[in-house]
């Protein structure tokens, strides 16, 4: 028999550093401070090329600066990375079919190199989990009459792991800033964030539901007015197609808001959002493996070999609340201050199991944009957090986990910063499962029989494969007494 079941190939740490540079047309005004970089990197996609395992995707950044006339400006460009490490070769029977990878900004270093021009270095770490097909071999002697061969077979419950899909999409939506406007709107930059709600697998696609939230930052051209924040939520539900996915696919699904163009008339704002949406998913398999196996001619001698493998737990998804309670002291600004505008990115650093219990532990770098008498400086804040949720008892566990976060809202009030920041999560726990397969089996001398009634007192632990195999007959021969077998009473044969 060569049956094959889904286990783990490897798991790779990686990071690298990734530099680019943006310059500027002479029309773009003149940078006089940076302000802020934001980095929003595309749902990472795992690869194999034979030597190395690995991850890809885009980096999209989006840097806010002040112009020479003291007006806020933004500019953006993307770029490609590749996370990559090198791989052990292959044992005989293993494919990798499918690549769990997360991946995450550590750190993000510009400058103003010219007046139109930008150096932007950013540090990425990511962590690539690689799964695949695992042969359950058998290696055995010749025997020369296979039919007096008995064989006990299991089976063996694991998840098929496939390989992540994606699918664009553009949301489209025009409406009008709930604030009064006297005069010509400008917008100066935006952030987003989406989040999967709900996904409908059926026979070859999945239905992803959920919600874009897009913050723009708006100004009234040649005007004192100060900037302000325009929000709006945006439906979708779009179609991911793969053609091994059922009704009874198991699915997770991350979606990233790439590149957004606006459109102002008469103070009306229309906006093109695109969207990449990557679908994870796995469904339950059967695998039917030998246990152990005798012949009822010859002697033999058996050996096991132990076989790991991912069994799904279950899907989790939630949302929580990550806030900042601060002094304007302690936080070095100056009283009178006014938050213009606000960004949040988290990450999850850990997964503590405790009991029936997951903690997620990580921290949030919430970024303000601060307007003191028309002059604008950022600051940063680290606000770890930790959130239980729970999970059902496991002792050892692969646990896949993503959190997204939604624009923050930010005010100074009473002297204090005062900060909320909805932090929305979805994952997918493993369990490692396992069992003990026939690995090798020899056979050896024939069993030289009579024809004498054997009489046989079963222990409290025997079976009936354990007593067909101590006296060399075939199963179906006691299959009838097993229930003295069970009461321990002596079998006769």
């Amino acid at each position: 028999m060569n049956e094959r079941i889904t286990a783990q190939i490897c798991e790779k740490s990686m990071s690298g550093d990734f530099t680019t540079e943006i310059s500027m047309p002479d029309y773009e005004p003149e940078i006089r401070r940076l302000l802020r970089v934001g980095v929003t990197l595309t749902p990472p996609l795992g690869f194999s090329d034979g030597g190395r395992v690995g991850m890809n995707g885009e980096i999209i950044y989006n840097v806010l600066y002040m112009g020479n006339d003291g007006q806020l400006y933004s500019t953006k460009t993307r770029e490609s990375y590749e996370l990559a490490e090198a791989l052990k070769q292959l044992e005989k029977g293993e494919e990798i079919t499918g690549i769990i990878c997360s991946v995450f900004p550590d750190s993000v270093v510009s400058r103003a190199v010219a007046p139109r021009k930008i150096s932007i270095k950013c540090k990425l770490k990511g962590t690539a989990k690689a799964f695949g097909w695992q042969e359950i071999a058998e290696k055995s002697t010749y025997i020369e009459n296979p039919d007096s061969i008995e064989r006990l077979q299991g089976e063996a419950v694991y998840s098929e792991i496939f390989p992540s899909v994606t699918a664009e999409a553009v949301l489209s939506e025009d409406f009008t800033p709930d604030v009064p406007i006297s005069g010509d709107l400008r917008i100066i930059t935006h952030t987003s964030a989406a989040v999967c709600e709900s996904i409908e697998p059926s026979h070859g696609d999945a239905v992803v539901k959920g919600s874009l939230v897009l913050s723009v930052l708006a100004a009234v051209d040649d005007s004192d007015e100060k900037p302000f924040r325009i929000t709006k939520k945006m439906p979708f539900a779009e179609r991911v197609e793969a053609d091994w996915l059922t009704p009874a696919s198991k699915c997770i699904a991350e979606v990233c808001p790439t590149e957004c163009e606006f459109g102002v008339e008469d103070n009306r704002i229309a906006c093109e959002v695109g969207i990449l949406i990557k679908l994870d998913s796995e469904e339950e398999r059967r695998a039917v493996y030998t246990r152990d196996i005798y012949s009822t001619e010859v002697y033999s001698e058996t050996t096991v070999a132990r076989y790991e493998h991912p069994l799904s737990k279950r899907c989790f998804s939630g949302n929580f609340t990550s806030s900042l309670r601060e002094e304007l002291d302690t936080a070095g600004i100056t009283d009178g201050a006014e938050v213009a505008d606000a960004t949040a990115g988290s990450v999850v650093k850990n997964i503590e199991f405790n009991d029936d219990k997951m903690a997620l532990v990580g921290e949030t770098l919430l970024n303000l944009l601060i307007n003191t008498q028309n002059e604008y400086s950022t600051k940063e804040f680290k606000i770890p957090f930790r959130y239980e949720t729970e999970c059902g008892k496991t002792d050892q566990s692969i646990t896949d986990c993503r959190v997204v976060s939604l624009p923050p809202r930010a005010k100074i009030d009473s002297g204090r910063i005062l900060c909320d920041c909805e932090l929305c999560f979805s994952g997918r726990i493993y369990e490692k499962s396992y069992f003990d397969a026939l690995d090798q089996v020899v056979f050896g001398d024939r069993i030289e029989k009579d024809n004498a009634i054997t009489v046989c007192f079963p222990s409290p632990t025997d079976s009936l494969w354990d007593v067909s195999k101590r006296y060399h007959i075939p199963t179906e021969r006691i299959i009838s007494q097993e229930s003295q077998l069970k009461k321990q009473e002596p079998i006769v044969f």
